[in-house]
């Protein structure tokens, strides 16, 4: 999911409830330079939330930021929450909001699609990155940090080897927002995730329509 931050006018004032923030160690009023979607309000309750509706009813529910600290408001069947950084959302800029995936090193990576010569039944729980390819596997990366100077999203891949496809500028410099609690972010499986064998391997659901 991507979010877009529309104010681009410099000669224009920020507005204060979006840019500005509690500097607890200088306690002080400060000033961000981009939107901060993991702000918190009083109670520590959070201020933005993104919500996935099916028809007129809430279904799940994505915090930028742990909200233990919210007492009201519907949620729909669960929610979601990241406790990674997450870097101010500055103006003409897009967050890249998704699931944390696997983790690599310092790269949280979700995969697109399967190669064919993949081995996904090699007996190792999990299965290994070696096992799936990875390394030449059309993939998504978020590398979430705080500071929004440093790249954070990254598309891995042309079909020919470990290459980084060029990217239009908005999505290089893109704030990104891994949601890794209580599970990597999924707006399309069952409610709690889909359940899973003794040995780590997803067993198959039967219709039930």
């Amino acid at each position: 999911m991507e979010l877009f931050n529309p104010w681009t006018n410099v000669s224009q004032k920020r507005p204060g409830e979006f840019y500005s923030y509690w500097d607890t160690a200088n306690n002080k009023w400060s000033w961000s330079d981009g939107v901060m979607l993991n702000k918190v309000g009083p109670g520590n309750s959070p201020v933005w939330r993104l919500q996935v509706m099916e028809g007129n009813t809430a279904d799940r529910t994505v915090y930028f930021t742990n909200p233990t600290g919210l007492t009201t408001g519907d949620n729909g069947n669960e929610f979601f929450y990241t406790t990674l950084p997450v870097a101010p959302l500055k103006p003409g800029r897009y967050a890249v909001v998704g699931s944390t995936g696997r983790l690599i090193g310092t790269e949280y990576t979700t995969l697109i699609g399967r190669r064919t010569d993949a081995i996904d039944d090699s007996g190792q729980v999990p299965v290994t990155d070696a096992d799936l390819k990875v390394s030449t596997t059309r993939r998504i990366v978020l590398k979430p940090d705080a500071s929004s100077a440093v790249q954070q999203v990254f598309v891995y891949n042309d079909g020919t080897g470990n290459v980084e496809l060029p990217q239009p500028l908005e999505i290089a410099e893109a704030t990104a927002v891994g949601i890794n609690q209580p599970r990597s972010l999924s707006i399309t499986d069952p409610v709690g995730g889909y359940p899973e064998g003794a040995d780590g391997s997803c067993p198959v659901i039967p219709r039930t329509s």
